[in-house]
Parts: C-alpha cells; structure tokens; sequence
C-alpha cells in the first residue's frame, strides 16, 4: 500500500492523562526496548500525520516534547471521553485519529488501512476497529461533527466511550483476529511484566 503523508487531512492524538491508579506509574513512560512508549508513538504518529496533539496536564509529559502540542480536559475527572472532546475541539483538522498512550505494539500498517478506509467512508464517520473479543475505541478516528453529543452525553453522566460509540453509529472496521496484538495496552503491572517477558524471549 503506497502512503503518502501530505495527502492525510486528519490529526493525530494521544490520551494521557489518566491517573495510572491500576499500576501505579506513568504508565506512558515504561519502557519498552529501553524506550518510554510514549517516544515511540510519537515518533510513528509524526511520520504519518500533518499534526499530533498529546492529551495532559502532565508536567513530565509537557517536558518530555518541549515542542509538543498539548490540550488538557475542558470536563474534569469525566475520564477519557473528556480527553476526546478536548482533542476535537483543539484538533486542526475535523477527523483525528485517537490512541490510548499504553499501546506498545501500534502498528503502522493497520494505521495506514484505516486511515485508507475511513477515506471511503460519509463525511463526519467515527471509525472503530472490530474483532472477536469486542471493539478498538481507542485506536480510533473520531470527527468534530461529534462534539455536541459527546459534550450531552457528559453532562448527562454518561462517560462510557461505548456509549458515545454507539449512540454516534459508528463505522466498524472487522480486522483479522491476528491484528489483535496491535491493540494490546498495559493497565496492570502483570501487563507489562508479561510484555517485557514476550521481548526478552525474543531476543534470545
């Protein structure tokens, strides 16, 4: 699949800004291969996107990327479905493509095949990956067109992003159970221990 950056008209973002309470430290900054994962998404994501924005109010994050672009909650303590609606409404372009800060395995491809598909799609689409086990809400493309129902729904006490995914009628694209890994993110020390276990045995 031939790739072109400058013809992406849609931003990328990164959520973190939660509070880590499962794990007990940031967990954007853990290290994979010797490398905070947060570096190494966003070193992928501003090969292939025109803008990426890091959802925060995180001084160690605002101090990692001295050149970062960076949008906090305009809904506090409201979880993730704050940080999206802020990402919307920050975003330079009107589709974003959202990831949750504790992927490891974000693979390049798939981000290309969805970034193709969402192309394809009407106007104003939500872009969700599908597979056996459930769906992707955060490795997905959201658009602005959306702010005003997830702004009620906030202020209606429903947060859930699934919720808001389908009360959106989002768009799903089906990926092959193998894709799973790509979706892998670290909410435990068990996670990670598990991670960091699978590469060391990798390497040998």
């Amino acid at each position: 699949m031939n790739f072109d950056r400058e013809r992406v008209k849609m931003s990328a973002a990164i959520l973190a800004g939660g509070k880590n309470t499962r794990i007990g430290t940031e967990k954007s900054l853990l290290k994979i291969k010797d490398e905070p994962i947060i570096d190494g998404m966003v070193e992928l994501l501003e090969q292939m996107f025109p803008e990426v924005i890091i959802s925060t109010s995180k001084v160690s994050l605002k101090n990692r990327f001295p050149n970062g672009i960076f949008c906090e909650d305009l809904y506090k303590e409201t979880g993730p479905l704050a940080g999206i609606h802020s990402i919307l409404k920050m975003a330079s372009y009107d589709a974003v493509f959202i990831f949750a800060c504790d992927m490891p395995h974000l693979n390049r491809l798939l981000i290309q095949l969805m970034i193709e598909y969402y192309t394809s799609l009407e106007e104003g689409s939500i872009l969700v990956p599908r597979h056996s086990e459930g769906i992707e809400p955060l490795h997905s493309i959201y658009h602005k067109k959306h702010i005003p129902l997830i702004e009620k729904q906030i202020e209606n006490g429903r947060c859930k992003i699934t919720d808001f995914v389908r009360g959106a009628e989002a768009k799903y694209l089906d990926v092959r159970d193998e894709d799973k890994k790509h979706f892998f993110n670290i909410n435990t020390k068990r996670d990670y221990d598990s991670i960091t276990k699978e590469l060391l045995k990798g390497n040998n």
